[in-house]
């Protein structure tokens, strides 16, 4: 069981914390948006917001000739002078399955979801989904949410619980 009695969680996070993280999870699900950041910024606006939360431009170009860069959990992709897609995963230095936001966007500590708790908090959130085979193979399965954002979700060994791995979002030509 990835949660702990007593208040904490996966990574020790106190329960008003991770009902933080929570939160913004569940709204970027629904909305499509995190911290000021949406598919679609261009240019100006989207470098203002990212240096307000703190996320700097220093990625290098993947193999499609964009932007690529990560800040914590926080990853954007752009191209063209366009946000193409923003997601939020558990990729880098950060331990597996555990989200960690920057420091900036308000939301302390790190944590980890089950799958059974994220579609809770998006029933909480009144967000809808419905299954995404595009992204559903092997041990992954997915869903798309009302934003538009496609969450994954992988079994976590030893228990083989499914825990969130990750969401993103992107514009309708990226999305299956």
């Amino acid at each position: 069981m990835m949660l702990v009695a007593g208040g904490d969680s996966l990574g020790g996070v106190r329960e008003d914390e991770r009902k933080k993280i929570g939160d913004v999870l569940a709204g970027f699900a629904k909305t499509g948006w995190v911290g000021g950041l949406h598919t679609g910024m261009r240019g100006a606006e989207l470098l203002e917001t990212m240096i307000g939360l703190g996320l700097p431009m220093d990625g290098g170009e993947d193999a499609h000739g964009g932007l690529l860069t990560r800040e914590e959990s926080v990853e954007v992709y752009v191209t063209d002078d366009i946000l193409w897609m923003l997601g939020l995963d558990h990729e880098g230095a950060l331990p597996e399955h555990e989200f960690r936001l920057p420091e900036s966007m308000g939301v302390p500590g790190g944590a980890g979801f089950t799958m059974d708790e994220m579609l809770a908090l998006l029933a909480e959130h009144q967000c809808a989904w419905e299954p995404y085979p595009s992204l559903t193979f092997d041990d992954q399965t997915s869903i798309k949410t009302e934003g538009g954002v496609v969450v994954s979700f992988e079994p976590f060994e030893p228990s083989a619980e499914y825990v969130l791995t990750a969401m993103y979002a992107s514009l309708p030509e990226w999305r299956g």
